[in-house]
């Protein structure tokens, strides 16, 4: 059975749009958050930040701290999950002993009267104030590379 997609691919761009695709719908995707509370802290600690991006469980795990798993209304309604996402995030984090879940922007979590606060750089949450700590990386010797077969040659030579 021959269909609008059995052409070459340069052949592509000059066909008119297949029937089949022409109706389009607005798709519009939110993040169910959960309810939280103001976090207890002790501010005579500095408050560990963690998000979606990181919940290690062993970073500055040797550190007293507040830890705060943040969930900003304002990064998910730009980046939207789902509900078992939403599910997942939070259960991983309860491998991180004595964390607190946080819904709310990161300016109200600065608000609670602590003065040092540490997380981890990301290119979605640049916006933190206070240390970050590089990234942790699982195969620390590749690099961004032109396919990701190159790429994973340079990661299985680390996991052998």
């Amino acid at each position: 059975v021959k269909t609008f997609m059995d052409v070459a691919y340069e052949t592509l761009p000059t066909l008119n749009i297949p029937k089949a695709l022409q109706d389009t719908s607005s798709l519009i995707l939110t993040t169910p958050l959960p309810e939280s509370k103001k976090p207890t802290f002790n501010s005579a600690l500095p408050v560990l930040i963690y998000n979606s991006y990181n919940l290690d469980p062993l970073w500055r795990n040797d550190m007293d701290a507040n830890r705060i798993l943040l969930l900003e209304p304002s990064h998910f309604k730009r980046f939207p999950v789902s509900e078992k996402v939403m599910r997942f995030l939070i259960k991983l984090s309860e491998n991180i002993e004595g964390i607190q879940l946080f819904v709310g922007e990161i300016d109200q979590l600065m608000d609670f009267g602590t003065q040092q606060f540490f997380s981890k750089e990301h290119p979605a949450f640049h916006y933190y104030l206070g240390e970050r700590d590089k990234p942790s990386w699982m195969f620390p010797s590749a690099k961004a590379m032109g396919s990701f077969s190159s790429f994973w040659k340079v990661c299985e030579k680390e996991i052998n």
